[in-house]
């Protein structure tokens, strides 16, 4: 639900407080960006509290935004909507930041679940045709000093003299070629090549191979929790009482931006992975359950409606205040390593901030009218390898 939410906030059909970690710079294999959207642990996600502002060199947590989530709890849950409301709708356990374990923890007021009728554990086959009819007698391969595959003892890359074969046993330990011995290794399907024979059953247990389900039919149920958002307060400043006017404009929000978020996704449909495409065979409804043992009110919502009820939802709890922090301009924190290890990239260790009581936040810079989503942040790159 949160990708469909991203992706409907990148092409501008709604508005939201997006931080995004950006690792451009750093000679990686591929281009990464994650968003909050898309963190594990939402703004709480150890990316974004070891990445960094760029100009003064801050650690996230450090900066005015992370000092306030070190306070953020039911009572005082104002900074989580400001710059993560998803958070307070997915939930959300700060248990990387400063607290560890006794971070603050917000519970899921959104939950969707998808039961399958008349379950059927299927049985799969593995196999493979290779269209060069490559044999185990055309073995066997070795490893390059490069990494690569030969088939040239001559081209190995060798070890106490000896060649060494392509791939590693089951320890991950080379293994050295000696023609004296009668060696199942160095085999062409160690490099992918060669048929695999149909099988129905795993090689080392011997159980036959999970195949999926069937089912005749599914049901999706999602559940909107009014009671989970009514426990969450939200006041202007710390410290102070929350007003009943600003609570019930944040909290409809809220409640806004989960229906938003589920009709969305539903609109995607469910493709849950290979060969599992769920398809709706009847419109999608909500019943809200107002009065016990009453007959429940029923409401239909599409793509338009559902923006449209986020957007009217929003301009409301933007008069009464707890949005007034979100900006213009995207915030994006990017990672420094440091070192690497292994190919990746190892984030730079947290430092204390040059100024800790400044409020980076503050400067006319950043600081903007919340119409075209959130604020950037990019940290220069200062890679030093070992």
């Amino acid at each position: 639900m949160e990708l469909a939410l991203l992706q409907a906030w990148e092409r501008g059909e709604l508005i939201l407080p997006v931080i995004t970690v950006d690792f451009a710079g750093h000679n990686l294999r591929k281009t990464l960006r994650v968003t909050s959207l898309e963190a594990p642990h939402r703004i709480a996600d150890a990316l974004l509290r070891d990445a960094r502002h760029p100009r003064e060199n801050v650690p996230f947590r450090r900066l005015s935004v992370g000092r306030e989530l070190n306070h953020v709890d039911a009572r005082n849950a104002t900074p989580l909507f400001r710059y993560c409301p998803t958070a307070l709708v997915f939930g959300l356990w700060d248990s990387t930041g400063p607290s560890g374990g006794l971070g603050a923890k917000f519970a899921r007021a959104l939950v969707s679940e998808i039961v399958g009728h008349d379950a059927q554990i299927g049985v799969k086959t593995s196999s493979r045709i290779d269209p060069a009819q490559i044999l185990k007698e055309a073995g066997p391969v070795f490893r390059a000093p490069d990494g690569s595959m030969t088939p040239f003892e001559n081209e190995a890359d060798t070890k106490d003299g000896k060649a060494i074969f392509y791939g590693r046993d089951s320890k991950g330990k080379d293994v050295l070629y000696d023609p004296g011995k009668d060696q199942d290794e160095g085999r062409p399907s160690t490099a992918n090549h060669g048929n695999v024979t149909p099988s129905w059953k795993d090689p080392k247990t011997m159980q036959p191979l999970p195949g999926g389900v069937l089912i005749s039919r599914a049901v999706q149920t999602i559940v909107l929790s009014l009671t989970a958002l009514r426990r969450l307060s939200f006041p202007l400043q710390p410290g102070q009482r929350s007003q009943p006017a600003v609570d019930a404009a944040a909290r409809t929000a809220l409640a806004a931006l989960g229906l938003c978020a589920a009709t969305l996704a539903r609109e995607q449909n469910q493709d849950l992975r290979s060969r599992c495409q769920l398809f709706p065979t009847q419109p999608h409804v909500w019943q809200l359950l107002d009065e016990p043992g009453g007959t429940p009110r029923e409401y239909s919502l599409d793509r338009a409606g559902a923006l449209n009820l986020w957007t009217d939802a929003l301009a409301a709890a933007r008069a009464a205040g707890p949005t007034r922090a979100w900006t213009r301009r995207p915030r994006v924190l990017a990672t420094r390593p440091r070192s690497r290890c292994g190919g990746r990239p190892v984030l730079a260790p947290r430092a204390p901030a040059p100024d800790e009581t400044e409020d980076v936040f503050a400067s006319p810079v950043y600081v903007a009218d919340y119409q075209q989503g959130s604020r950037t942040f990019v940290t220069p790159p200062n890679p030093e390898r070992h």
